[in-house]
């Protein structure tokens, strides 16, 4: 039996919303409500008015309220990496806490999120860095971080990243594809390696 090409993927932002949950713990931490558009960069405390330890509490209360294996799916995650799975196997790379891996992968069993490992990368470390570890290559890769999406893209990886304010730059990056939906990422992957 032939082996099948490997899709990497990140966790939140793509396969779950993330942001509205952790909008609402900033709120409770910090009593200020904030909306997604003004969510222009990636770490929170680097566009609104809060710090660091705002975020860390936030981080904390989550994780011990169970909140990482309760988000709701990014629309279109779940049926997009169920049909890729007929062809590749997908495998999750995530900058979330460490301490919440038992939690993610409680949330992917519940949700029959199809995935053949899950990697969390240390806080300061970069997912390409762990990509060229890896015994196997990877194909391609979805994600939401402007700066490892580049990177990724750089190393010759074909990237998908899904289009959010924090986000949004200008000039383009070889390997790079902004897309607006996980349809666009199925149709790509289908036509790409078919």
């Amino acid at each position: 039996m032939e082996q099948k090409k490997i899709i990497g993927t990140d966790f939140d932002g793509i396969i779950t919303d993330t942001d509205p949950v952790f909008r609402e713990y900033i709120k409770r931490v910090t009593g200020k409500q904030f909306y997604r558009e003004q969510i222009t960069k990636y770490f929170y405390e680097e566009c609104l008015p809060i710090t660091k330890d705002d975020v860390d509490k936030a981080y904390q209360l989550m994780l011990e309220e169970n909140v990482w294996s309760r988000m709701e799916l990014v629309k279109g995650a779940k049926e997009t990496l169920l049909a890729l799975a007929e062809d590749f196997d997908i495998v999750i790379i995530t900058a979330r806490p460490a301490d919440a891996r038992s939690q993610s992968e409680e949330f992917l069993q519940k949700h029959g999120i199809p995935f053949k490992e899950i990697h969390f990368i240390r806080e300061g470390n970069n997912k390409i860095n762990l990509i060229k570890e890896f015994p196997f290559k990877i194909e391609a890769f979805i994600e939401d971080r402007l700066d490892f999406a580049r990177g990724i893209a750089l190393s010759g990886i074909k990237t998908y990243m899904l289009d959010y304010p924090w986000n949004r730059c200008s000039g383009e990056t070889d390997n790079l594809y902004r897309v607006n939906s996980w349809k666009e990422i199925k149709e790509s992957l289908s036509g790409t390696f078919s």
